[in-house]
């Protein structure tokens, strides 16, 4: 099994931010999710990563998350297979793991981006996250490899962008804003604890360590805090 790696100390979000975070969002300019703008630009923010970039030269983790997973299935040798399967379900999640109280980031919607497997050891599982009202873009990669009987996954999830999929042109100006330094607000953390609760809810063991995030929610001490 992996050795546990202490996570750095998070930062701490009130929910009175974060509320009003999502007041400013939501007058980001975005096509109704109906005209499917985003599935043509996710797979370009995707592959860009703009958001990313501008994370390295400050050497910062304020929008990625990730972590190791060891997988195992009592009475069965090596479920990879099975965890496959399970994976390529998660389109049927409709609800993240969250204790915020917003409504909006309870709600999960993962879309099945890649799944392949090299032999009989190994595999790479890709999926994409969007936000239900203007589908911002969380890409979660995994490599699954053998453990001896366990499945080994690294799991990272990151924002691709500034700006959502479903902005007109999001792709160019992601790129032209990739300095801009914004929070995931612990949602790419969300994602994965979303995952490994999907794991775990078929009947797989997940031991969980190598945990890497920077921002967790706190719950606001006083009403108006």
């Amino acid at each position: 099994m992996a050795s546990s790696t202490p996570a750095a100390p998070p930062k701490q979000v009130s929910e009175r931010k974060l509320n009003h975070v999502m007041r400013l969002v939501g007058n980001i300019p975005a096509l109704p999710k109906w005209m499917g703008l985003y599935k043509l630009q996710a797979p370009v923010m995707d592959f860009l990563r703009p958001a990313l970039w501008g994370q390295k030269l400050r050497c910062k983790r304020s929008l990625w998350s990730s972590c190791t997973w060891r997988v195992t299935k009592d009475g069965e040798e090596f479920p990879l297979d099975r965890v496959l399967a399970r994976l390529r379900a998660v389109e049927e999640i409709k609800t993240q793991v969250t204790q915020q109280k917003q409504a909006a980031l309870s709600i999960a919607e993962f879309t099945v981006a890649s799944c392949t497997q090299s032999g009989s050891a190994d595999a790479f599982f890709k999926s994409y996250f969007y936000t239900p009202r203007k589908q911002w873009l969380d890409v979660q990669e995994l490599q699954l490899s053998r453990d001896k009987d366990a499945v080994k996954i690294e799991a990272l999830s990151f924002s691709a962008g500034l700006l959502p999929a479903s902005t007109p042109l999001a792709p160019l100006f992601n790129v032209l804003f990739f300095w801009f330094a914004f929070s995931d607000w612990s949602q790419n953390r969300l994602h994965l604890a979303t995952i490994k609760k999907w794991l775990e809810d078929d009947g797989l063991k997940v031991e969980e360590s190598d945990v890497k995030e920077t921002v967790a929610f706190r719950p606001s001490a006083k009403k108006g805090e």
